[in-house]
């Protein structure tokens, strides 16, 4: 998973070294690829920061991360990538 996310989104990599930590899971959910992730508001970010007591960032940092120039992939390769999170939980999201 790690080299998967280091060919296309590595701006994820730089918030958490546990891929398996519940919050980047969400967060990969939340904005699966570069593109969603530059859109995503940072009322979304610090709500999921909240929820899952994540205090070592504020919002801004993570968006401003998330929004660094990605790196140029074809398409289908980004589309195949970002199918990634839901396989990591089993395909299910869990109820707050």
């Amino acid at each position: 998973m790690r080299e998967q996310l280091w060919r296309y989104f590595p701006a994820l990599l730089e918030l958490e070294d546990n891929l398996g930590a519940e919050w980047l899971l969400e967060l990969w959910e939340a904005a699966p690829t570069p593109d969603t992730a530059s859109r995503l508001c940072e009322a979304t970010i610090a709500k999921l920061l909240k929820r899952h007591r994540i205090r070592r960032f504020d919002a801004a940092f993570v968006a401003n991360t998330l929004c660094r120039p990605p790196v140029r992939v074809a398409a289908e390769t980004v589309e195949a990538a970002s199918a990634s999170p839901a396989r990591c939980r089993g395909g299910s999201r869990r109820s707050s």
